[in-house]
């Protein structure tokens, strides 16, 4: 299966259930669905042809996910910018991964000067939340492309992301992800952490790690993902009680911080799941603190760049 086809399934479940609530907007699967049909096409308009990468530089934002599944739904590779890392560091990564066309956000506009003048492969730009530097918002330019699915074939080798790796061992390798790796860790994370009925997931980390992975994972079962700007802790908790929220990936830092916040326990955790916790090792007595806080829902996941999670 194409990694497109598992949010689809998604679709199937219920085109009408929320798919990405973010603070500005939401869409449903079935908008959610449309929307990455116009991008498609509006990407292959442009010249975009299957295998072509497409980055997406942005924060934590439901229209980022939009553009996830337009490019994924034109047989373009997803190319993951870590809004966090040095400008430098983004830059190689548009050049190494001959990046063509790249969704920005208008956090990041003041390096579309630079961005432009070094990774030359860019044919075009849209902008992410907004119009930037002259290229169009994404609302706005995808108008001007059909609702149909241009239906590209893909194989189970053909690449769907280059994910970058941690940079541990030197500069950040672009690991390639195929729709088989992304199936397996499909069918892997679905398998261990099962649901009765469609989940609430949580998004607070970066949804270039981790969190969007969880996501990707999590769209065959038809989740309702809840997307936060940044890892805020008491945002957070106050999220999983308002949204009553069933799953969550947070690197061990920002449970400490949760469990070091004076309101931690005026928040009712009862919805939780799985609070799924990896990146780095979590102290034994911090494990124990949260267990009797939040539940016994502490999942731990091991994972590497190049195969994710377990």
């Amino acid at each position: 299966m194409r990694l497109i086809d598992f949010f689809d399934q998604g679709v199937l479940i219920d085109p009408h259930r929320a798919a990405f609530i973010d603070d500005e907007r939401a869409f449903s699967y079935g908008e959610a669905k449309q929307h990455s049909h116009q991008i498609a096409n509006g990407l292959i308009a442009e010249g975009i042809r299957p295998g072509d990468s497409v980055a997406i530089y942005c924060p934590n934002n439901a229209l980022a996910f939009l553009c996830i599944l337009g490019v994924l739904r034109a047989g373009a590779v997803y190319v993951n910018l870590n809004g966090l890392s040095p400008i430098d560091e983004n830059i190689f990564v548009l050049q190494n991964r001959d990046v063509r066309h790249l969704f920005l956000h208008s956090n990041f506009e003041e390096n579309l000067q630079e961005i432009t003048q070094k990774a030359t492969m860019i044919t075009a730009i849209t902008g992410i939340d907004c119009p930037i530097g002259g290229h169009p918002a994404l609302l706005e330019w995808m108008q001007d492309f059909e609702f149909h699915s241009p239906d590209i074939p893909q194989g189970p080798d053909d690449l769907a992301c280059l994910f970058s790796t941690g940079g541990t061992t030197g500069r950040s390798k672009a690991s390639q992800l195929t729709n088989k790796v992304m199936e397996t860790m499909i069918a892997n994370a679905n398998h261990a952490m099962p649901y009765s009925a469609p989940p609430v997931h949580l998004i607070a980390a970066p949804f270039t790690h981790a969190a969007g992975l969880a996501a990707l994972w999590l769209f065959p079962v038809g989740t309702t993902n809840v997307i936060l700007p940044r890892a805020d802790p008491e945002r957070i908790m106050n999220a999983i009680e308002q949204h009553e929220v069933n799953v969550l990936f947070l690197p061990p830092t920002v449970i400490y911080m949760m469990l070091g916040n004076p309101r931690v326990r005026e928040f009712n955790y009862q919805s939780l799941t799985y609070l799924i916790y990896g990146a780095a090792p979590m102290s034994v007595d911090k494990l124990h603190q949260a267990m009797e806080v939040f539940g016994p829902v502490l999942t731990q996941l091991y994972g590497q760049a190049e195969a994710p999670m377990m």
